[in-house]
């Protein structure tokens, strides 16, 4: 039986060089910690007595550690860096929360190398997506899910969740950057190469956070370095990672909410599914999706 109530943690992550071995963990209860690989014992030197605060630094804190706020999924590498995520607990009654902000962390000593706002701060790109400087408030958009590495392009891809509320969007119109959205970072810098988003304004809790599968695949007679991605909103997403453009989508669940996508990429979605105060609202897929959380696989050959 699965116990909401209690959060889970799906993997952990190794690096290695020359006789230095370790095991980073970001715990449950919001610490990302450095273990020897071959003893299990912290590393001393990694952040303070082998662990760093990942609640350090939060934006809009409102979150309590393991209960609302807490990890659960493997940290992505890319070199000596250590990317990681944020899980949080979808609170209905919240307008102001702490924004999912995704950071990178030396994998040596632990320091925080850079920060994306994952909900544009001021004066960053995105923010003009936020209706009534909504953006102010917002929280979550937060990535929970696994992230991908493309070493060769020096890209981390990072999937976003919904915002605050997950469930009701009245406070926060315009489209919520970047929130239910595949992020395409220079993995070195943190710095935003391109942005994809599943859905626009999300008000079914379809978070975007599928793991993003890389893959090399041929699409009309055209070859392309892809990102495959099954949505919760019911679509199945290839997009070009080189540069973020939408090469197809198509249901692969009954979709009423999200019901296709422009020939640019955009979300087409129907406006008399937003719930409204007062009303009842029928969608599918549920806020469960037509996928959620594991990965896909992919045949090469096929």
């Amino acid at each position: 039986v699965f116990d909401f109530q209690i959060p889970k943690h799906r993997g952990v992550t190794y690096w290695s060089e020359g006789e230095d071995r370790r095991i980073l963990v970001p715990t449950p209860d919001a610490y990302l910690i450095a273990l020897d690989a071959d003893t299990g014992e912290s590393i001393a030197g990694f952040g303070e007595a082998g662990r760093v605060d990942l609640m350090s630094g939060l934006r809009r804190q409102s979150r309590r550690r393991l209960g609302t706020y807490y990890q659960s999924s493997p940290a992505a590498l890319y070199r000596d860096l250590v990317i990681v995520g944020s899980s949080m607990r979808d609170r209905p009654t919240r307008v102001r929360d702490t924004p999912g902000d995704v950071g990178a962390y030396d994998v040596r000593t632990g320091e925080l190398r850079w920060t994306f706002h994952t909900v544009p701060a001021v004066g960053e790109p995105g923010t003009e997506t936020w209706e009534q400087e909504s953006w102010r408030q917002a929280g979550a958009s937060n990535a929970w899910g696994p992230m991908s590495v493309d070493v060769e392009l020096g890209a981390v891809y990072i999937p976003t969740s919904a915002p605050t509320n997950d469930l009701y969007g009245g406070h926060r119109l315009g489209d919520n950057l970047y929130s239910d959205s595949l992020l395409a970072l220079d993995a070195k810098t943190g710095d935003l190469k391109w942005h994809y988003q599943y859905t626009r304004h999300d008000t079914w809790d379809y978070d975007g956070v599928n793991t993003p599968t890389l893959a090399n695949i041929t699409y009309e007679g055209k070859s392309y370095d892809a990102i495959l991605h099954a949505d919760r909103n019911g679509f199945f997403h290839a997009i070009d990672r080189t540069n973020g453009k939408l090469i197809y989508a198509k249901p692969f669940v009954k979709a009423t909410s999200v019901t296709g996508y422009t020939a640019d990429g955009a979300p087409i979605q129907d406006a008399a599914k937003y719930p409204k105060v007062g009303t009842t609202i029928d969608t599918c897929p549920s806020f469960l999706g037509g996928k959620n959380w594991w990965s896909v696989s992919y045949d090469p050959e096929k």
